[in-house]
């Protein structure tokens, strides 16, 4: 009998540089894997690759939040691999992300699937800032390029306090 592996991983890129990431993460018999994203493109193009080779009984989620601004750019191309007589797999993708016009984001969700034995999701959301919260800042004399940093640092602000509960309980 395998080992229960239980792992969480939160990985934010904030900066702003070119970034170009390629990644093959093999999960393990009976291994349970979330991994969350939070990236933001501020002028800059980033590219991430990421490829999940599943054994028997393994469960993945992974999301991605995403945003995209000042004619920045994100691609995204995600795989979860599980092949012939691997039963037992639970995949879940979830990608939201918001961009400006200027800006944009690519997203590739995939599944390499070769049996019947498994539990598979995938969602992906892309949309552009909320119009109604830019009004409502600009009626407040904030300009639309500072209301969305602001709406952006309201988000990870909240990420960050729910990281912090996590841990703390």
């Amino acid at each position: 009998m395998g080992k229960t592996a239980n792992e969480t991983r939160l990985i934010c890129d904030f900066k702003q540089k070119e970034t170009k990431l390629k990644r093959t993460i093999k999960v393990a018999n009976k291994a349970h894997l979330n991994l969350t994203y939070y990236l933001i493109a501020n002028g800059c193009h980033k590219t991430y690759d990421f490829a999940f080779l599943q054994q028997a009984n393994s469960h993945v989620q992974i999301a991605f939040y995403i945003y995209a601004i000042n004619h920045g750019s994100i691609n995204i191309k995600l795989s979860n691999i599980v092949k012939k007589g691997v039963d037992g797999c639970t995949i879940k993708q979830i990608i939201e992300g918001v961009n400006d016009r200027d800006s944009t984001i690519k997203v590739i969700p995939g599944m390499i699937v070769e049996t019947n034995q498994i539990n598979a999701t995938h969602n992906v959301s892309i949309g552009h800032f909320d119009p109604e919260k830019i009004f409502y800042l600009a009626c407040k004399g904030v300009n639309e390029q500072m209301a969305k940093r602001w709406l952006i640092k309201n988000l990870f602000a909240l990420i960050e306090e729910t990281t912090y509960q996590k841990f703390l309980n």
